[in-house]
């Protein structure tokens, strides 16, 4: 569509002659309606005089759709539905495959959307941008998934890195300019001592388990994951903390430290466990030990 408006208004510079345009409900314009947000038992209820087969032929047995999702991981297909669960047509915008179906001059003889041409990725990144309105940070990652596609097809990737995509995806930061962020500050003593006393529990079970919580991994610099279990995971004793990796010396009632055993982290691949020494700082609202 935005090529066709392209090509009128290029023709009304060249003749000079004016044009308009107006809108048209989507009660009075079902049919497109339907099309465009890919509706299509609707659509061929509202027309059923339409043409229910490609228009043109392919060779491939099972259609062009199949054909283009015939490949064990498409690339971004896995964060499609990560925001926030978002319609068919949102899903299939950002899909490079479903951009090669309503592009078929970007389709192959073959069937086949891999390896694919530089003028096809400079077209979906522009379009990525234009009509999808994303970040440059983003389409460099649906790029880099791309290229990841390419590789576990052992096909080569030269397209996904050359000068020319990266020159069109700096122009596009350029013109997009930076947006306003919230500032991320780091978790300092103070801030963490107004968490504690900020936070509101519903039993004091609850409380002494936030604080405990917070306090330790404040002091072991622990990631998330080392301390929260996400609410679709199970809890795993070989992964999990519980409170048998937690060590006092050298006693319980006078303790001069705690000896935190992690079961699984980032540096330690081969799940051996990982010791952590914990200081004792007497009167501190933030200690770990006393927490």
């Amino acid at each position: 569509m935005m090529n066709m408006i392209q090509m009128i208004i290029m023709l009304a510079a060249q003749l000079e002659f004016s044009h308009s345009s107006f809108w048209i409900s989507s009660d009075e314009n079902s049919i497109a309606d339907s099309a465009s947000h890919f509706q299509y038992f609707c659509m061929f209820s509202n027309a059923p005089h339409l043409q229910k087969k490609p228009c043109l032929p392919h060779p491939h047995p099972h259609g062009i759709k199949h054909a283009l999702t015939s490949h064990p991981r498409l690339p971004f297909s896995y964060g499609m539905a990560s925001h926030n669960q978002p319609n068919q047509h949102t899903r299939q915008a950002k899909n490079p495959t479903d951009f090669i179906i309503m592009h078929p001059q970007f389709c192959k003889l073959d069937g086949s959307n891999l390896p694919a041409s530089q003028t096809a990725i400079l077209e979906w990144v522009g379009w990525l941008r234009g009509m999808k309105r994303l970040q440059p940070k983003t389409i460099k990652s649906y790029v880099t998934h791309l290229q990841s596609s390419h590789i576990d097809a052992d096909l080569p990737f030269a397209t996904c890195k050359s000068p020319l995509l990266q020159r069109l995806i700096l122009g596009i930061k350029w013109f997009t300019g930076e947006w306003e962020r919230n500032p991320k500050l780091p978790i300092t003593c103070d801030i963490l001592r107004e968490i504690l006393e900020a936070a509101t529990h519903s039993s004091q079970l609850g409380k002494r388990n936030f604080e405990a919580s917070m306090a330790l991994s404040f002091s072991t610099f622990l990631r998330c994951r080392e301390f929260t279990i996400p609410a679709s995971k199970e809890f795993n004793l070989a992964i999990h903390l519980t409170t048998d990796m937690i060590k006092f010396v050298p006693s319980f009632e006078l303790p001069s430290h705690v000896v935190l055993t992690l079961p699984s982290s980032k540096t330690d691949p081969f799940r051996k466990g990982v010791d952590i020494l914990i200081a004792w700082a007497p009167g501190a609202r933030t200690c770990a030990v006393a927490a």
